[in-house]
């Protein structure tokens, strides 16, 4: 096996354009699967819907299976993907049952159908604890159109980055502890 490069490949990606936290319109729902979220295809598989932004941004909510049983984290994660289907269905059409995760995310998938896809929503995303990019922990963070979304006080959408200290204060060597 030989390893190398030459000048047709390629340094940097060019369609890894990310969302900018806040609410943007006009995003489209580009699909929704059940599969592994590695690249390699690994591990247990999970739901993911996939949302392109009006210049090309992408964003992947993940949901994942409550395999430690725990009723509340199942109703939440049911009130989620609810959510995220009345944006695109009936409400009264949003009714699902399942035995299984698997068996779950695939009823999503169908109830969602491709009809669907394509279909313009606007979005609300948030910085986590770890300045990562997601949906509000709670309801409201999709709607038919941007008027519906509202950023309240407590949300974070400017990331926190280390600003430098000031060594201006330091006097010199003596405040040093080596």
């Amino acid at each position: 096996m030989a390893y190398g490069f030459n000048n047709e490949t390629v340094a940097e990606s060019t369609n890894s354009k990310q969302f900018n936290a806040g609410i943007t319109a006009n995003v489209t729902l580009e699909s929704i699967t059940f599969e592994s979220p590695r690249k390699d295809g690994t591990g247990d598989k999970v739901l993911i819907f996939t949302f392109r932004g009006p210049e090309g941004e992408v964003y992947r909510h993940i949901e994942w299976d409550v395999q430690d049983g725990d009723e509340k984290k199942l109703e939440n994660m049911a009130k989620r993907i609810k959510h995220i289907l009345t944006k695109f269905i009936p409400e009264e059409q949003a009714v699902l049952h399942g035995n299984t995760y698997e068996e779950f995310a695939n009823g999503v998938i169908a109830l969602l159908g491709k009809n669907n896809v394509g279909k313009s929503v606007a979005i609300k995303l948030v910085y986590n604890d770890k300045n990562n990019l997601q949906f509000t922990k709670y309801l409201g963070f999709i709607a038919k159109e941007a008027k519906d979304l509202s950023i309240s006080k407590t949300e974070k959408v400017t990331k926190i980055t280390a600003s430098p200290t000031d060594m201006d204060a330091v006097s010199g060597t003596d405040d040093l502890p080596f």
